[in-house]
């Protein structure tokens, strides 16, 4: 296990023997799309670092503030979306049924070929798998 990047929003970790990154989001809401564009960024970073070993990611948004307003959601697209499309398996893992519609339906618009779980083990076992 080896932590790749920790700012107040994510915490990015890198789990070798699986071969899987972890992201995980704090609860602390983005005071503006600037905040967010450099955490995105800084993400990427750790994407390129691992991507040439990673076979799988998993985001873990369960603490995440729910955000769904356009200037967010084009920035996420623009700037988050283009690392997470790299992994052969992404699991996203939330706490509830509220978070589970917000990211099938970002999936869906975003034709995102990414999994959706509200169960960490099963997030884990497709990821791994």
């Amino acid at each position: 296990m080896r932590k790749m990047h920790s700012d107040m929003f994510w915490d990015a970790t890198y789990f070798s023997s699986d071969r899987v990154l972890r992201f995980t989001r704090s609860s602390a809401a983005f005071p503006s799309t600037e905040a967010a564009l450099a955490s995105f960024r800084a993400l990427g970073a750790v994407v390129d670092a691992v991507i040439a070993d990673a076979k799988g990611l998993l985001m873990d948004v369960r603490s995440s503030p729910l955000r769904s307003d356009p200037a967010f959601e084009a920035s996420s697209k623009t700037h988050l979306d283009v690392h997470i499309v790299r992994f052969a398996r992404v699991a996203v893992l939330v706490a509830t049924a509220t978070g589970k519609l917000q990211v099938n339906r970002m999936k869906r618009e975003r034709g995102m070929d990414i999994e959706v779980f509200d169960d960490e083990r099963a997030a884990r076992a497709f990821v791994t798998g």
